[in-house]
């Protein structure tokens, strides 16, 4: 069926025809390389053909059962050594380099990651879904330095538009990522390395020598967030716990705390629902039930109220699961964007005020609930509640 799909596909290979000569490995690489093409920006269809001779048996063909084994995707496999030497080159002559770190498939890459910021002295940009955000080091850094001439950005899904904005403008970018598929809509070249990031960062730490322990002269000075509400949150956390935020303000406003307080470190996890708001409750619930662990969810009022059918479940299922609504009476995140010069508007078709609290609510589903003004009260109520609604009421 060689070229059967023609222009269709991204890509076509054609395995060669078992007769013993092949090694497992051989047939491993080809499809590997075959994945990754297809997991590559753009997403798209690759033809891998498999040939046999007839007659297709066991007998003549002792190996087959084998090779469905190994013809499977090995991430590890995959090394872009050309543009692994080209990055290494550019990391060694940048003037003032920066990490930008956006979301890491888990804490044992992060570690990685923060091993090669040491080695490096670059100041480290945490994105929330990082999980390096907890640890208290002057390489920490809320922004990218405006001098900066050269970004690493390591993982995916950047939260802030500013950092996204600063990878489409510094002169030299680095983006190394697993196979997700992303692009950086960026119009200059740059260099991109896809495949097992753990794998890369050990090549890197290997070949990257030892910078001197300094604080360098250009890392910006770190702002606190004004949002003191969000630092009782984050300082109620045990190691333990799961943070879950919600789309909109919420996980802005997680992102702007410069660093989690907790020795600790906490997995935080977001999620996008087909309009933005859609189901995060329920995705939380799953967490929850997934993990055995407690699930603190932040979440704004719309959002909750767009989910209402997950509270029955919240019951139903005794989730532990604490919600903690931010209540500002609508959209406040459009206060943030430029629609909100269009006054005439903005209330009634964007922020959408209600005027509602999840009082009756929980009352109704007996669910455990509390209600603050501002950060009023919050940490006794983030002390004595553990799991149910907790409902902030924001000006």
């Amino acid at each position: 069926q060689s070229h059967i799909f023609g222009s269709n596909v991204k890509l076509f290979t054609c395995l060669p025809t078992p007769n013993g000569s092949y090694q497992e490995g051989d047939y491993l690489n080809l499809v590997s390389k075959a994945c990754l093409e297809a997991k590559s920006f753009p997403i798209g269809p690759v033809h891998i053909n498999c040939p046999f001779r007839e007659p297709l048996s066991e007998k003549e063909y002792p190996k087959i059962k084998k090779m469905k084994k190994i013809a499977t995707l090995n991430r590890e496999c995959f090394f872009d050594n050309k543009n692994f030497v080209e990055s290494l080159s550019v990391i060694k002559q940048a003037q003032k380099g920066c990490l930008l770190l956006g979301s890491l498939p888990d804490l044992k890459t992060a570690e990685k990651v923060y091993l090669l910021a040491q080695k490096l002295q670059w100041p480290m940009v945490c994105d929330i879904q990082s999980h390096l955000r907890q640890i208290q080091d002057p390489l920490q850094s809320r922004t990218i330095p405006s001098d900066c001439d050269t970004i690493f950005y390591i993982g995916t899904k950047l939260i802030d538009k500013v950092r996204v904005s600063a990878v489409k403008k510094v002169r030299n970018l680095i983006h190394l990522h697993n196979f997700e598929g992303v692009q950086t809509q960026r119009e200059t070249p740059y260099i991109k390395l896809s495949g097992d990031i753990s794998n890369y960062l050990d090549n890197y730490i290997k070949h990257i020598s030892q910078a001197p322990r300094h604080m360098p002269f250009f890392l910006p000075k770190n702002s606190e967030t004004k949002d003191l509400y969000i630092q009782h949150i984050v300082e109620s956390l045990s190691p333990d716990d799961i943070v879950f935020a919600s789309n909109s303000l919420a996980i802005r406003q997680l992102n702007s705390q410069t660093a989690f307080s907790m020795a600790h470190p906490q997995l935080c996890l977001a999620n996008r629902g087909t309009s933005g708001i859609d189901g995060i409750i329920s995705t939380a619930m799953g967490v929850a039930a997934g993990t055995k662990k407690r699930v603190v969810l932040v979440v704004g009022d719309l959002t909750a109220l767009y989910d209402l059918n997950a509270f029955v479940w919240l019951k139903k299922k005794q989730s532990n699961l604490q919600i903690i609504v931010l209540n500002n009476d609508g959209g406040a995140i459009f206060n943030t964007l430029p629609i909100k010069n269009h006054t005439d508007h903005v209330r009634e078709f964007y922020q959408l005020p209600h005027n509602l609290t999840l009082k009756g609510l929980a009352n109704w589903l007996n669910l455990d609930y509390s209600a603050t003004q501002e950060a009023v009260g919050l940490k006794a109520a983030l002390l004595r509640q553990k799991k149910g609604i907790i409902e902030i009421s924001l000006s």
